[in-house]
């Protein structure tokens, strides 16, 4: 499953559990498995930024002692409110209860139960996201404590608040890391999901975050980097990028050296993107255009600067074309809410169509279309009735 497709169905699932609750019944647990460095942390922290809610991170792995996972033993009373309510009462607060009116229930013996470990998320009305990061990197026994916790979101005598979603993160037990097997009990109480990389959605994402527009193009042109080592992915190469933010320019000996330095700390010895990237800029690749440069100025210095981009040496490169339509149609989804940008974005796309020569080819400029028609299909009404623009699209 890609990154994308997963936050549709997390905010399904998220929603769903809210229904649960409603209904009396427990909800369900979410486990996001893949390789390192994925973005499967990324992804949580960035649905409940925007679904607002909180974001709390637990590593169990970091954990030492039992007692800060599920508390520390102590002394229940029960007890009754003025309102009839029972509830259990750790020793320590008894008399303050007391003194608020409550009352010892009579026949009642006193249990051992454990008080609420302090990352356990205490308020009932805030949605939370509660993610138990790289949780089979664990030792067995602590495996084995959050079993509860897992299925019904309670630990003997606490339990998450109602608005409290639980999320676990893990890497794939293929061999190759140091992580705890599940058995079929602990596997069978949540719902798990494998995720993919996708160079294209990271893409996505380094826009989103304003990262080096040179560093996206870079791994947009050669998403093979990704491939040649474990320690390339997207958690290293976001390293790599804000490593090279300082540099105002990529063009000096010195600055190539440092770069090449910098991909091997990143890296390792044995990759080669250090030398692809000196490759990309020696052959200008790091001038291509912004998505804001090809939506900005007259058609006329536009349509000339893209026709540059997409040609080398008297010959089209789609490769080239591919690329800078991709950061067109992420810029587009980065600002599906700003009319006055999509109005713009349209009437560029509509002089990329009707311009003399080929500045992107029909199946990049098909997806320039479709995307925009599924963002502002009213909007685009007007450009689909074109007959030119409906061979592009129709064939």
């Amino acid at each position: 499953m890609k990154i994308e497709e997963a936050k549709k169905m997390i905010n399904y699932l998220l929603d769903n559990n809210l229904d649960l609750v409603t209904k009396g019944q427990n909800k369900i647990s979410i486990g996001l498995e893949g390789a390192p460095g994925i973005g499967k942390t990324a992804i949580v922290k960035e649905i409940a930024e925007e679904r607002g809610a909180k974001f709390v991170r637990v590593e169990l792995s970091s954990m030492e002692e039992i007692g800060d996972l599920i508390g520390i033993p102590c002394k229940e009373f029960s007890m009754i409110s003025p309102t009839e309510e029972e509830q259990w009462v750790i020793e320590k607060l008894v008399d303050e209860y007391l003194s608020l009116g409550w009352k010892l229930c009579p026949n009642c013996s006193p249990r051992m139960g454990y008080a609420i470990p302090s990352w356990v998320p205490t308020d009932p009305d805030q949605e939370v996201l509660l993610l138990l990061d790289d949780y089979t990197r664990a030792t067995n026994l602590f495996m084995q404590a959050i079993m509860s916790l897992i299925q019904f979101g309670e630990y003997i005598s606490w339990k998450l608040p109602e608005k409290t979603h639980l999320i676990l993160t893990s890497n794939e037990d293929n061999g190759s890391m140091n992580v705890t097997s599940l058995d079929a009990a602990q596997s069978s109480r949540l719902l798990n999901f494998k995720l993919n990389f996708d160079y294209e959605q990271y893409g996505k994402w380094m826009d989103r975050c304003n990262l080096k527009s040179e560093l996206i193009n870079f791994m947009l042109f050669h998403p093979e980097i990704f491939e040649q080592s474990d320690r390339i992915n997207a958690r290293t190469y976001t390293m790599f990028a804000n490593a090279l933010s300082g540099f105002k320019n990529f063009d000096s000996t010195e600055t190539l050296e440092s770069i090449d330095l910098i991909a091997r700390g990143c890296f390792g010895d044995e990759t080669t993107i250090g030398s692809l990237f000196v490759a990309f800029v020696n052959n200008n690749l790091d001038k291509l255009m912004s998505a804001e440069e090809m939506l900005d100025g007259t058609w006329a210095d536009t349509s000339k600067k893209i026709k540059e981009n997409v040609t080398k040496d008297g010959m089209y490169r789609a490769d080239i074309a591919s690329v800078l339509t991709m950061r067109l149609i992420n810029y587009i989804e980065m600002n599906e809410k700003d009319s006055k940008k999509a109005d713009k974005a349209i009437k560029r796309i509509d002089e990329i169509i009707h311009h003399t020569e080929i500045l992107l080819t029909e199946d990049l400029i098909f997806n320039l279309i479709r995307k925009l028609n599924g963002k502002f299909p009213g909007k685009c009404a007007k450009m689909l009735m074109d007959p030119k623009v409906r061979i592009k699209v129709l064939g």
